[in-house]
């Protein structure tokens, strides 16, 4: 385990969306009380059903979450990486997982127990208004997605979605937004609920129509709006 003041990794807490509302003094509240814990390739960091009691961000590696149905077979729902967090709804109670967390290869996590959250908020509450009002921005977005999900077209869903991964992984240039996505074009498809193949055309589409350029396999330019 590493405290913040340690810490040397690439992303700090304090800098992901979730946190991005918050004043310096909110977000040294917030580190002051990180774990940093290591977990090496395939170690659970929890199982479905356990109750999970701490709000984690990946500091480092990937992640994959995951469900196994009756007869064995595994469904990888998401995948993620540096920036991205689970388990929000630990910042007010315990609350059971709904997936399987697994380190996708030796990654770190920074977490926050409930209890201490719990506490902070109740002390200050300027910082359970702007937790909450990220989190409702993230409802509000996922609502969005599932009413869209059968009645847009995948090239919209999908710029949608590169949008969103830019709020953490992205930053402005002169012609829009730089993204480095977490995520390459298998896993956008299992996010979207189509085949690799469906995303490959999709990008295509979206680079031809001057919507995006692509400059690596996980590396985009989104063109402003």
């Amino acid at each position: 385990m590493t405290t913040c003041a340690h810490c040397q990794a690439p992303l700090c807490i304090s800098k992901i969306h979730l946190f991005k509302r918050l004043t310096p003094t909110q977000q040294h509240l917030i580190i002051h009380h990180v774990d940093r814990r290591a977990y090496p390739k395939g170690t659970l960091v929890g199982q479905e059903g356990e109750a999970m009691d701490r709000f984690s961000i990946v500091n480092t590696g990937r992640f994959k979450a995951y469900t196994v149905n009756e007869d064995g077979k595994m469904k990888v729902l998401d995948y993620w990486g540096i920036g991205s967090f689970f388990g929000q709804n630990a910042l007010f109670e315990p609350t059971p997982l709904p997936y399987t967390v697994e380190a996708a290869e030796d990654s770190t996590l920074c977490t926050i127990d409930s209890s201490t959250m719990r506490s902070l908020m109740t002390q200050y509450p300027d910082l359970a208004w702007s937790v909450l009002s990220e989190l409702s921005g993230r409802i509000v977005a996922l609502e969005n997605e599932l009413s869209h999900l059968q009645i847009e077209p995948l090239e919209r869903r999908l710029m949608g979605l590169l949008w969103t991964l830019s709020d953490d992984h992205g930053k402005p240039v002169e012609e829009g937004r730089l993204l480095n996505s977490p995520l390459n074009q298998e896993e956008l498809a299992m996010r979207l609920g189509v085949s690799r193949e469906s995303v490959n055309r999709a990008l295509k589409k979206l680079e031809s129509d001057r919507k995006l350029r692509i400059l690596k396999p996980k590396s985009f330019i989104l063109y402003k709006m």
